[in-house]
């Protein structure tokens, strides 16, 4: 028995443009791994983070890089 449905051209694997993706996924995995557990941090120790209390961006914006500062000084005690 063989099918009389015609092959649709729209179903073909269309070239990707633009770069091509290079990964390497152990250091993917790694690095992931580190940027979860920063923002996790970020999170659970400055409130004012998480909860974004500030009325203007640019006092939110100024705590950002304090918060990452701390936080950094923290792990390399």
């Amino acid at each position: 028995m063989q099918t009389h449905i015609p092959h649709n051209k729209r179903n073909e694997q269309q070239p990707q443009r633009g770069r091509p993706t290079q990964l390497d996924r152990s250091t993917y995995r790694s690095l992931r791994s580190r940027v979860e557990r920063f923002f996790g941090w970020l999170k659970t120790g400055f409130r004012r983070l998480a909860l974004r209390w500030e009325r203007l961006s640019v006092t939110f914006l100024g705590f950002v890089p304090l918060a990452c500062i701390l936080v950094h000084k923290r792990v390399l005690r």
